[in-house]
C-alpha cells in the first residue's frame, strides 16, 4: 500500500537542485509522527545509506534497511574487511533449483569517519545456485536492528523486498494501466503534483478493493489483464451505461449489461 509522497522540485528563486535525500529529510519531518504507531522500516538504495539520513530516521523513531556499497563506503568497508563476521549458511529449495544462501553480519560499524558518527549493523548476502556453483545475487546492506543467527536472513529479505516493491507499486503504476509514465508536467504550480497524487489515490483504493471487495476480485478476474480492465471494461462500463452506484457498475462489468 502507498504512503503519502514527497516531491522532488525546486523552489522559485533557488539555484540548487532539489533530490532525493533532501525530500527524505522533508518526508520525515511531515510524516514520521502519522506513520510511527506502524513501526514502520524504511527501504532505499545506497543513496540513502548515510550519517544525516539514518540519524534523522533513527531520531524519529523508526527503523532503516539501506542498500550499502563497497565503493561509496570506504571508511565502513575497510572496517568490515578487518573485522571478524559472524556467518550462516543455508540450503533452500528457491522454487527452481537448490541454492545456498551465505549471510555474514558484523554489530556496531561506524558509519563514516568523523566524529559526529552512528553504529549501525553491517549484512552481506550472496547467493550461489547449488547445482552450477555459479555466484546469482550479492549484495550488502545496513540497518539499525540487532541482528543475530535467528533473524538474519528475515532481515536480509527485507532489504531485498525494496524490489518486490519496485515490481508491485512502481512499475505497475507505469506500464500496467497508470500511465504514470506520461508527462505530468502541467500547470504552473501544483498541478501536475495533483494529478500524482489522485494515480497514488486510485492505487490505494484499488488495492484496499482487491482485498476487501468480492466482486471487484471478480471483475478484475474476469477482465484478466489490469490495462484491459481500465482501458475497455472500467472505461465502457462508465461511458455506455447508467450506474446508480458502485455495486450497479460491478454487475455491469460482470454481467455486460446494465445493473
Amino acid at each position: 500500500m502507498p504512503v503519502m509522497g514527497e516531491f522532488i522540485r525546486n523552489e522559485d528563486g533557488k539555484e540548487k537542485q532539489d533530490c532525493e535525500r533532501n525530500a527524505a529529510k522533508r518526508w520525515l519531518s511531515k510524516h514520521a509522527d502519522e506513520y510511527k504507531w506502524l513501526k514502520p522500516t524504511l527501504l532505499g538504495d545506497d543513496l540513502f545509506s548515510n550519517y544525516p539520513i539514518c540519524k534523522a530516521i533513527v531520531d524519529e523513531g523508526l527503523s532503516f534497511i539501506f542498500t550499502c556499497k563497497e565503493d561509496s563506503h570506504p571508511w565502513l568497508t575497510e572496517t568490515v574487511k578487518n573485522s571478524y563476521l559472524q556467518e550462516k549458511e543455508v540450503k533452500a529449495w528457491n522454487g527452481r533449483h537448490h541454492a545456498i544462501y551465505r549471510y555474514r553480519w558484523l554489530g556496531g560499524v561506524e558509519i563514516r569517519d568523523s566524529p559526529q558518527t552512528l553504529k549501525v549493523n553491517y549484512i552481506y548476502l550472496e547467493i550461489e545456485n547449488g547445482k552450477s556453483g555459479k555466484i546469482t545475487y550479492r549484495n550488502s546492506w545496513i540497518t539499525d536492528k540487532a541482528l543475530s543467527a535467528e533473524n538474519v536472513e528475515h532481515t536480509a529479505s527485507c532489504g531485498r523486498a525494496r524490489w518486490k516493491i519496485e515490481n508491485e507499486h512502481n512499475n505497475i503504476m507505469k506500464n500496467h494501466g497508470y500511465n504514470l509514465e506520461h508527462n505530468f508536467g502541467h500547470g504552473e504550480e501544483h498541478a501536475s503534483e495533483m494529478y500524482c497524487l489522485l494515480n497514488l489515490l486510485a492505487f490505494l483504493f484499488h488495492g484496499i478493493l482487491m482485498y476487501a471487495d468480492e466482486r471487484y476480485q471478480q471483475a478484475r478476474k474476469k477482465a484478466g489483464r489490469r490495462t484491459e480492465f481500465f482501458a475497455v471494461y472500467f472505461r465502457g462500463g462508465l461511458m455506455y451505461g447508467l450506474h446508480d452506484g458502485w455495486d450497479s457498475f460491478l454487475k455491469f462489468v460482470l454481467t455486460g449489461g446494465p445493473g
